[in-house]
């Protein structure tokens, strides 16, 4: 049932050149994400109120499912997620999620299922595709919400018959855009059952940070030009520390915040710079950028990073796995830096972490011509709405860094950034409210 991750573009990462990248070759590599767990057949409906969500025909944003519950979860006690259908990829495994495949679509099957599960509201995610299953749900009494909802072409006869039917079986029905709102109204659905609402996809989140740290740093770096280069693999970082050498002779005092991969090769990639005349400060040693600083290796690991851990905490990041994978650091350097390099996209397999988040906090994005792995296809998008910077050759990086340090560059990219980063929040808004409504028996 569990969806793989697409691959980058057919070819594998390059191998690093030279004393400094076979310095890199021995500093590690990441870990592959991990995946919604199928639960035993043998499990038993949880304790508690229970949501259950079924991905129709269309693979389902795991990480919009995340901060959807997560909303829901502000208003009310945190539901157990039902989820059925077609799953993709999650940054961890959620305790309070149960992957399983859906009923064979007859009426005793669909019978037995809500036995089991009796969920106490349901979601349908795409175009109907259950009509016994749907049938039985809606006999029950069950609240039904259908969401993403397309509107297919309206076909005759009996199918077409059939159509309709499933359509009037939900309370409200979520059309993902205008065209798909007419298409739904000619099948039969209308006001107030019917809204336009757009699709669930994950919205921005502001990653959160030390605000007295950002001021010391801000107040540290006043009006020097910076940029980040996050989450950089070992076969990138020459290509990396070449290209912040060619930009630096185009903006003056150019300060690169260099975050790698592996925290744990910061002192020996410090050493290794500044043998090359580099003039280096290293976070893991308590070292500030000064004013000589060139490059400032952000290697502190999530772990020692006590006020962030915190700071996820109390905001409810800790479940979806943020703090765990070292966000607590980037929220940092995402506000402090107007460009951001997407590290993975140069001679990497793809994106190392999801383009949302630098967008979200208003910092620029370039990215190298790798765009596979799991965070491919946001990076895909995106660029196809100017919302990212994407360069052919890792070559071309120094320019580019150079044109996105103008602040008009780097603002008009920011923002067409954000806006389409920001897309989700209404859907997962609305969406949460009827969820809250219905599980709290209210009528919808």
């Amino acid at each position: 049932m569990t969806q793989t991750a697409g691959s980058a573009g057919g070819s594998a990462p390059d191998a690093p050149r030279g004393a400094l990248g076979q310095l890199f070759q021995r500093l590690g590599g990441g870990a592959p994400a991990s995946r919604v767990p199928e639960t035993p057949v043998e499990a038993m409906r949880p304790e508690g109120p229970l949501l259950w969500l079924h991905a129709c025909n269309t693979k389902l944003d795991m990480r919009a499912l995340s901060v959807l519950i997560r909303r829901v979860a502000e208003d009310g006690p945190r539901p157990h997620v039902l989820l059925t259908g077609q799953a993709g990829t999650v940054p961890r495994d959620e305790p309070r999620l149960s992957a399983v495949l859906p009923p064979p679509d007859t009426p005793q099957d669909a019978a037995t299922f809500l036995d089991r599960w009796r969920p106490d509201a349901a979601i349908w995610s795409g175009a109907p595709d259950r009509p016994h299953l749907l049938d039985a749900t809606a006999r029950r009494g069950t609240p039904l919400i259908l969401a993403n909802a397309t509107g297919q072409s309206a076909r005759g006869g009996r199918a077409g018959r059939r159509d309709r039917q499933m359509l009037q079986r939900f309370h409200r029905v979520l059309a993902r855009d205008g065209a798909a709102g007419a298409a739904l109204a000619r099948l039969g659905v209308a006001a107030p059952r019917l809204e336009v609402a757009g699709v669930l996809r994950e919205a921005a989140i502001a990653l959160p940070c030390d605000e007295d740290e950002r001021a010391q740093f801000a107040a540290l770096l006043k009006a020097r030009p910076v940029w980040f280069a996050a989450r950089v693999p070992p076969a990138e970082l020459d290509r990396v520390v070449n290209a912040h050498v060619g930009a630096a002779r185009m903006a003056h005092r150019l300060l690169l915040i260099l975050q790698p991969a592996d925290p744990n090769c910061g002192p020996a990639l410090a050493q290794t710079l500044r043998k090359g005349g580099c003039r280096v400060a290293l976070r893991s040693d308590g070292d500030l950028p000064g004013e000589e600083t060139s490059i400032y290796i952000a290697d502190r690991a999530c772990d020692d990073d006590a006020s962030g851990r915190e700071s996820f905490a109390e905001r409810g990041f800790a479940a979806e796995g943020f703090a765990e994978e070292g966000f607590a650091e980037e929220g940092l350097w995402f506000r402090l830096a107007p460009v951001t390099l997407l590290g993975g996209t140069l001679r990497g397999p793809g994106p190392a972490f999801d383009v949302n988040l630098p967008a979200a906090l208003g910092s620029a994005v370039v990215a190298g011509p790798r765009s596979g792995g799991r965070w491919g296809a946001v990076l895909h998008r995106f660029v196809a709405e100017g919302a990212a910077r994407r360069i052919g050759h890792p070559d071309a990086l120094a320019n580019a860094v150079s044109d996105l340090l103008a602040p008009d560059k780097a603002a008009a990219l920011a923002h067409n950034a954000w806006a389409l980063a920001s897309d989700g929040a209404e859907t997962t808004d609305r969406l949460a409210e009827l969820i809250c409504d219905a599980l709290d028996g209210v009528a919808i």
